[in-house]
């Protein structure tokens, strides 16, 4: 079986499915620059608790602070109003969070600043279509210790009908009225599937080898520890995004989100075709039979 890796098909969920490419290079996207945060959940060994944290900057306030137009300023602003956040939201908890008798219990987060519309476009001077410019905001993870749960939840209020929250008025009147000229909006939403939410977050995000420099949206991407905020930086060295049997492989092992993939058949030799087709008709075969399957990836 050269050139062949197996997996045992009986051993995969019934959920199993194949990616195309552009699936796949999502994936490796999403794995990548989520893979600090996943790591340090898992390393404490605790169930934490995920949400899905949206802040939408006060336009009025960009617009009069001159950086409307400056993505770099505006990353700034956003960070700022991030990390004051976290910090408030932190001492409402626990005054003394910033003890290390406390730190197990510090919040965990990641998230990207977005300054770009999703649906509205228009024309720049060479005709080119460009995303409409909007209020810079953040979609944020946010890990709550189960300790913390309950009273992380105490500072928001759910809206009625809906399932997310915003801000309960008794926490922002002892503690963020200032910050909240600063802010038009806080959502706060329980992430169900985080894949999918962390694809969302990163939709503004591509790979260098999917866009052109008029597409660039300046994410400033971000991991916080509870105390501080690290940016996220990606390299062509540090992301590669070519699919490999090896980089297969690796991926699958460590994935959380996907069970296994197959290249498409466009990247395969015509003799390769050949040895996939087959392997498509012996599976067919096997499943009418009821018999145990293996699964191969091809390189």
């Amino acid at each position: 079986m050269d050139n062949y890796t197996l997996m045992k098909l009986n051993e995969l969920p019934h959920h199993f499915w194949t990616d195309s490419r552009t699936d796949a290079i999502e994936r490796q996207k999403i794995e990548y620059i989520t893979r600090d945060f996943r790591k340090t959940l898992r390393d404490t060994g605790v169930s934490y608790c995920l949400y899905a944290l949206n802040i939408t900057a006060n336009e009025k306030f960009v617009r009069d602070a001159g950086i409307w137009f400056d993505d770099d300023a505006r990353n700034d602003l956003l960070g700022n109003i991030y990390n004051s956040f976290i910090h408030r939201v932190s001492s409402a908890i626990e005054p003394n969070y910033k003890r290390n008798t406390h730190a197990h219990k510090r919040f965990l987060s990641w998230g990207a600043i977005e300054h770009l519309s999703r649906n509205k476009t228009s024309y720049n001077k060479d005709g080119v279509s460009v995303a409409n410019r909007v209020a810079p905001h953040i979609h944020a993870t946010v890990a709550v210790h189960p300790a913390w749960k309950n009273k992380f939840l105490s500072c928001f209020q759910r809206n009625f009908c809906r399932d997310h929250f915003s801000l309960s008025k008794d926490f922002i009147d002892r503690g963020m009225t200032n910050l909240m000229k600063q802010v038009s909006s806080v959502r706060l939403e329980v992430v169900w599937n985080e894949y999918k939410w962390s694809g969302y977050c990163l939709k503004q995000v591509s790979h260098h080898s999917q866009i052109d420099d008029h597409e660039k949206s300046n994410t400033g991407l971000f991991n916080h520890n509870g105390l501080t905020k690290k940016p996220i930086t990606e390299t062509e060295e540090d992301l590669p995004m070519r699919l490999s049997k090896n980089s297969v492989i690796t991926d699958i092992n460590q994935s959380h989100s996907v069970d296994a993939i197959r290249l498409s058949k466009d990247e395969l030799t015509a003799d390769k075709n050949k040895r996939v087709n087959d392997l498509k008709r012996e599976i067919d075969r096997r499943l009418r039979q009821k018999k145990d399957l293996t699964i191969v990836i091809v390189e």
